[in-house]
């Protein structure tokens, strides 16, 4: 049974605030880790400040090179940490690498050992849990909190009424709803398209009332009309003798040929036969 005390456990259990969260690129990845200032503080604040402490138990160089007045150099270290909870003693252990360049050798390994030292304490801390750090090698971070979303922020939302694009600014949105609109070919898709943005289109006509063309025309006016278009069953194509594309109507043919201009009506030949 755990000596921990019930405000330890709660805090122990709890997850770490974003806002402690730091990030930096490593091999064009971004890697999230917390500060060691901000472990330790948080060691003294749920043990207390007699309540733990740490050792360093081993150290390695790992290498060091010169060149002119510069030294590089880096160190491996091992750190044990006992935490005392009454009449127990819990010990963990963690593994840390560091590395300095400086203008003079002692700094640079001064430097690259006390950085090794604190990477390695973090990592012996992060097996009491979320709070000193162990959310962040999980990759969905379930055990950190929730990135706060940024003022006016707008969601795009696909047909089926998943998020597809989150945090999004107001021309972000436009630029890709007009993508999914502009890939969608059904019918149906482009109505549910609609649907599920139907509020997004709203807030930006009151959020972002300025958004709009050279010709003073809001951007979610020119998305519904794209829609609409999108919509409309298109015209057949016009034919290659310019006419619309339907086929002509012939006029009903007359069986009774009309007489010739040269022929001579009958009965007025009987009236010169009589003088």
């Amino acid at each position: 049974m755990s000596d921990f005390s019930k405000t330890q456990l709660r805090r122990l259990k709890g997850k770490l605030d974003r806002g402690h969260v730091q990030s930096r690129e490593v091999e064009g990845r971004s890697v999230d880790y917390i500060e060691g200032w901000f472990a330790i503080a948080q060691a003294n604040a749920i043990f207390g400040f007699a309540g733990w402490d740490r050792g360093m138990t081993q150290f390695e160089r790992i290498y060091e090179r010169s060149r002119g007045d510069v030294t590089s150099c880096a160190y491996v270290a091992r750190v044990r940490i006992r935490v005392r909870t009454g009449r127990a003693t819990i010990v963990r252990e963690g593994t840390g690498c560091g590395s300095s360049t400086a203008n003079t050798s002692s700094e640079a390994h001064d430097l690259a050992l006390k950085a090794a030292e604190t990477d390695a304490t973090k990592r012996a801390l992060a097996t009491f849990g979320n709070c000193f750090g162990l959310g962040l090698y999980d990759k969905e971070q379930n055990g950190v909190t929730a990135k706060k979303a940024p003022p006016n922020s707008f969601i795009l939302y696909d047909p089926m009424g998943a998020p597809f694009a989150k945090n999004l600014s107001a021309e972000g949105f436009c630029s890709g709803l007009r993508q999914l609109i502009q890939a969608s070919s059904v019918p149906l898709e482009l109505e549910a398209l609609a649907r599920c943005n139907k509020e997004g289109m709203t807030r930006l006509r009151a959020e972002a009332p300025n958004l709009k063309t050279a010709k003073h025309i809001h951007y979610a006016e020119i998305l519904e009309r794209l829609i609409k278009d999108r919509l409309a069953p298109a015209a057949p194509p016009p034919a290659p003798n310019g006419h619309n594309g339907s086929a002509p109507v012939e006029p009903p043919r007359n069986t009774e040929q009309p007489p010739s201009p040269s022929a001579t009506p009958p009965f007025e030949n009987r009236e010169r036969s009589t003088d």
